[in-house]
């Protein structure tokens, strides 16, 4: 399945959904652009293929709007010397965004080789949407709807895997919705107390087209955000197909061996709030009561840190009540794996790469 032997990872912030101006937006691109004409040498830039894919934030600013954002970004990428297919330029299905990143972190792991062992499964937590995605047994993927089976060969080997993208779901989205539950019969004129704020913090929103200042509880209770955690993912929606995680959603129980056995990877949002000051690339489930109940009751005035009690509580829900994850279950947390990236990237670009035919002759 082949071997990556080096990348060129950079970042710009914020992201396309942030700007107003499609032309700004496209522009925003500069840094990378400017990134990959440094990197890849004249002679083979003509066959290099540039694409951007487009995640759920971006779907959030509806049609007409992310389709000027993608056509200014087509027409910014066309000035430079790599070629571009007519689809590179897109907002990818939510079902990509997960198997990519499925494909990313098998192939850093080296698990497409022959003799390799079984896959891993995959939580990737963004700021709109989260995906899983696992190879779940024959016999539990086949209750699966067929928009949650994906069908992926690699090699000589076809792989049957499990997936789903929660929209609404990303971490930014999930915390909206947490404060959005407090404000439902709240006088927006005055401040709102939330128990997701720690002490020494306040949070300013605009939910539903009103300014809110949501203020800390006298006391302060991780059990009170958590339950906040708990209720945004509607885990008594009817279930018309069993079993289900959460939000009436088909899954098959990940935490049955009988199901599935095998390591589990978490990133994106799972490593940027747990991985601050000592590094710990393994947590069980357990941990993130413990981390989230910490970051509810410790009292300060760190910006960086004020989402910190809201978004771990919700980490805590979407594990052990969403997915109904045992305490004890454990969670690689990587950014890197050997170095590289486990974003959802590499496994773009492999799946690009298997589908293009292009010559630098």
């Amino acid at each position: 399945s082949g071997k990556l032997l080096d990348e060129i990872f950079k970042e710009v912030k914020p992201g396309l959904s942030a700007y107003k101006d499609p032309k700004e937006a496209a522009e925003s691109l500069k840094p990378l652009m400017e990134a990959a004409v440094k990197t890849v040498p004249a002679s083979l830039r003509k066959c290099t293929l540039v694409a951007l894919k487009a995640t759920a934030g971006l779907r959030r600013l509806g049609v007409d709007q992310a389709e000027r954002h993608l056509a200014a970004v087509r027409e910014y990428l066309g000035q430079y010397p790599f070629h571009m297919e007519k689809d590179a330029v897109e907002i990818m299905a939510g079902s990509d965004e997960g198997v990519f990143a499925w494909i990313t972190v098998n192939q850093l792991l080296g698990r497409f080789n022959e003799g390799a062992g079984k896959t891993v499964s995959i939580m990737d937590l963004g700021g709109g949407s989260t995906q899983i995605v696992f190879e779940p047994s024959a016999s539990s993927l086949a209750l699966a709807p067929s928009t949650q089976r994906y069908t992926l060969k690699m090699g000589s080997k076809t792989y049957e895997l499990y997936q789903n993208s929660y929209e609404g779901y990303g971490l930014n989205r999930a915390r909206e919705q947490m404060y959005e539950v407090a404000a439902e019969n709240a006088d927006p004129s005055s401040p709102v107390q939330h128990p997701c704020v720690p002490t020494g913090h306040q949070e300013v929103m605009q939910l539903n087209g009103q300014q809110y200042t949501f203020i800390p509880r006298p006391e302060p209770s991780f059990e009170a955000c958590y339950t906040y955690a708990k209720q945004i993912l509607n885990k008594d929606k009817e279930c018309p197909l069993k079993p289900c995680s959460f939000n009436g959603v088909f899954q098959p129980h990940i935490s049955d061996p009988q199901v599935f056995s095998s390591d589990m990877y978490a990133f994106s949002y799972f490593y940027d709030r747990t991985q601050l000051g000592a590094p710990q690339p393994e947590l069980t489930v357990a941990d993130f009561q413990e981390r989230a109940a910490k970051a509810c009751t410790a009292p300060g005035t760190d910006a960086d840190k004020k989402t910190h009690c809201a978004d771990l509580s919700f980490m805590r829900a979407l594990l052990a009540h969403g997915y109904s994850l045992k305490d004890s279950q454990k969670l690689k947390i990587a950014k890197k794996i050997d170095g590289f990236e486990t974003a959802w990237a590499l496994g773009a670009m492999v799946t690009l790469m298997k589908n293009v035919k292009i010559s630098c002759s």
